[in-house]
């Protein structure tokens, strides 16, 4: 509200319209300051839930007839601004500089008008007709179905996620793992550590973009989340679904992926036997032969580098007892990592003498 209300924007709309008398050829639009509750949605998901990181409350579009004129009105916003009281705090050029991902254009830039900061984009009258053309708001719409499934994971909200995905067309575009906050956590890493079966049954019964191996950018996965906060029921519910998926290659797009996926995988596991939890370690350990023999019969050389021991013995052990049942040679995997194992000086009996 600080921020927000008539009174805080009057300098800074006073500051655009003068802006907009010296640039004939500019059209200076400045939309409503942007709601509380879109800008909670925006802090908790982007960033972490820091409201001093929320720059664009107060927006500003300037369109220009040409590229010259947008040359020639960022020139001026930079010549003009820069006083105490109206000064350029960041500057960003996906214009002359090079396009955006998208392909989209603009030039950007956060300034401060008598202490209240205002994002201003520059571009042009072919660039704002061409998005909208190729359905900006359709985008808009995708972007807030998305937003809102890590928002309510986040914050908990199993009824308010239910309900979004009852209304037409959400559940088609829905997607549980596209977009993460600001730690590369998932609306189901948040679902796990909060511990609600619920939620996590709605996330996990999505029809796309439900992957349980994605790991955050501490290389943890979901199911290590759940056994971190001691939430045992949903630990269980999810290595049921990753079991059950385990074999899907499109949850692999890279090795390192992989790797991440399998090391949380196994700090889960030793979590589990440090608590006493052996049925869910076993579910752990289960697992992580399936998925390690579903792409590197080496894995439990890998454990035994890493210093895994026990994980690379039950490994071992996992080969011969739980994976019989798929129907798959996996007795010639077995000598194959055992010979790995040996050549390493490791020993395929889950000795501690790492020889690297």
């Amino acid at each position: 509200q600080a921020i927000a209300s008539p009174e805080m924007r009057e300098f800074g709309i006073e500051r655009l319209r003068q802006f907009e008398a010296q640039m004939p050829r500019c059209t200076v639009s400045i939309p409503n300051a942007k709601g509380f509750a879109r800008a909670e949605v925006k802090v908790v998901i982007k960033y972490g839930g820091n409201f001093l990181l929320l720059v664009d409350v107060n927006r500003v579009t300037i369109v220009c007839a040409t590229s010259e004129d947008l040359f020639d009105a960022v020139k001026l916003a930079v010549e003009t601004w820069k006083s105490s009281t109206s000064y350029i705090v960041e500057f960003e050029d996906h214009y002359f500089g090079g396009e955006m991902r998208s392909g989209y254009r603009h030039v950007q830039l956060v300034a401060s008008f008598c202490g209240i900061l205002w994002e201003v984009q520059f571009n042009t009258w072919a660039f704002v007709d061409a998005k909208g053309k190729v359905g900006h708001q359709s985008y808009k719409t995708e972007r807030y179905v998305q937003e809102q499934v890590l928002y309510c994971g986040t914050r908990n909200k199993h009824a308010e996620l239910h309900e979004l995905l009852s209304r037409p067309g959400v559940s088609d575009i829905a997607d549980a793992t596209l977009i993460r906050d600001q730690q590369g956590r998932t609306s189901l890493h948040h679902a796990a550590f909060h511990g609600n079966t619920d939620l996590l049954d709605l996330l996990l019964g999505m029809r796309r973009g439900v992957n349980a191996f994605f790991t955050d950018k501490g290389d943890q996965l979901p199911v290590q989340y759940a056994v971190i906060a001691l939430k045992w029921r949903v630990a269980e519910q999810l290595l049921m679904h990753m079991m059950s998926n385990a074999h899907d290659l499109t949850l692999w797009p890279s090795v390192v992926k992989r790797k991440r996926a399998l090391r949380s995988l196994v700090e889960t596991l030793e979590i589990c036997e440090v608590m006493g939890k052996s049925s869910i370690a076993s579910m752990v350990m289960r697992l992580i032969a399936r998925v390690g023999i579903q792409y590197n019969f080496g894995f439990a050389v890998w454990l035994h580098l890493n210093g895994y021991h026990d994980a690379a013995k039950g490994f071992t052990a996992s080969l011969e007892n739980n994976l019989r049942a798929d129907g798959r040679n996996w007795g010639q995997g077995l000598q194959q990592t055992q010979m790995k194992l040996a050549g390493n000086g490791l020993g395929a009996d889950g000795g501690k003498g790492v020889a690297v």
